[in-house]
């Protein structure tokens, strides 16, 4: 016979549909949590970024998402050992739009938060050290409205530039998340293929 199969065309809309929704979760946190802790990180008086902002994005561009995921499986492993439970307080494999999702966004959102959030913190730095900055302070206008009137609205265009960035780097994260956690997407088809069943992971 020809023609596709329809129990495969279904399989890979509802894997599809899987790998979408966990992909648009972590973009939406990513890029809230890493604008709101760039805007922390950035100091005004003299401008620019909080030491504390340096360390903590480093650490996080530094660990990618399935060794914060692997960590993160290993961590619940420890305390039901300990705590001799045969129970996961949390699942670390399996899917669902609850508690199901907690480990593999975590894992996900880590690398482009800080990706975001360390660009946000040095481009608003990097303009609220211009000139119109000084010259609207001399005119009474306080930090706060400056950097939301302003100096924010300047720096959009490579803000979104890096959150395009983000996005790309989610969608490479999560080939290997979606295989750790056992999440049924497009990235656990494709290592499903590659990767031989008698590789260990989290489901097994």
């Amino acid at each position: 016979p020809t023609g596709a199969n329809p129990d495969l065309l279904l399989n890979i809309a509802r894997a599809a549909g899987a790998s979408l929704g966990l992909l648009c979760l972590a973009f939406l946190i990513a890029g809230v949590l890493g604008v709101t802790l760039g805007l922390a990180a950035v100091r005004t008086d003299p401008p620019g970024v909080r030491s504390w902002m340096v360390v903590v994005s480093t650490l996080g561009l530094a660990t990618p998402g399935f060794y914060i995921g692997t960590l993160l499986i290993a961590g619940v492993v420890a305390y039901m050992l300990r705590s001799q439970v045969t129970v996961s307080p949390i699942p670390v494999s399996g899917y669902g739009w609850d508690i199901h999702l907690l480990l593999p966004l975590f894992a996900l959102t880590i690398r482009p938060t800080m990706q975001v959030a360390q660009v946000t913190a040095n481009l608003l730095a990097d303009e609220l050290n211009k000139q119109y900055v000084v010259a609207a302070r001399g005119f009474g206008h306080t930090w706060q409205a400056i950097r939301r009137e302003k100096a924010f609205r300047n720096v959009l265009a490579p803000l979104i530039i890096t959150l395009a960035s983000a996005l790309r780097m989610l969608v490479a994260e999560l080939i290997l998340v979606e295989w750790l956690f056992n999440w049924p997407g497009l990235g656990l088809l494709l290592t499903q293929v590659l990767v031989p069943p008698k590789v260990a992971m989290a489901g097994s």
